[in-house]
C-alpha cells in the first residue's frame, strides 16, 4: 500500500496547490475513510523537509482567509514518476 506521502504527491499533481484541510477532505473522499489533519501536517512537514513540496501563504478564494497552501516543487517530478511506475508494476 502506498504511503500518505505518495497519495498526497499524486493528489497535488492532479489537483494543484491546496491547503491541509482541503487535501485531507480530498483524500478522505478518494479513499472512503477519514484522513485526519494531524496526519496530513506530519506528512506535509516531511515532504517539505525532503524538498518535494513548497509552502505559500495565499488568501482563500472561498472566505478570503490567509492559509498555507502546498504545491509541488520540480524535485517532486521524479518521485511522482517512480510512484506511477511502481503502481503500474503492481497492477501487472
Amino acid at each position: 500500500m502506498f504511503s500518505y506521502e505518495s497519495m498526497i504527491l499524486l493528489r497535488l499533481n492532479s489537483d494543484g496547490p491546496n491547503y491541509i484541510r482541503g487535501l485531507a477532505q480530498s483524500l478522505s473522499q478518494l479513499l472512503g475513510r477519514t484522513i485526519h489533519e494531524s496526519s496530513m501536517h506530519d506528512a506535509m512537514t516531511h515532504l517539505h523537509k525532503r524538498g518535494l513540496v513548497k509552502k505559500s501563504r495565499l488568501h482563500s478564494k472561498s472566505d478570503g482567509r490567509l492559509r498555507i497552501y502546498y504545491s509541488l516543487t520540480p524535485a517532486a517530478d521524479e518521485t511522482i514518476k517512480t510512484i506511477c511506475h511502481d503502481f503500474k508494476l503492481l497492477c501487472e
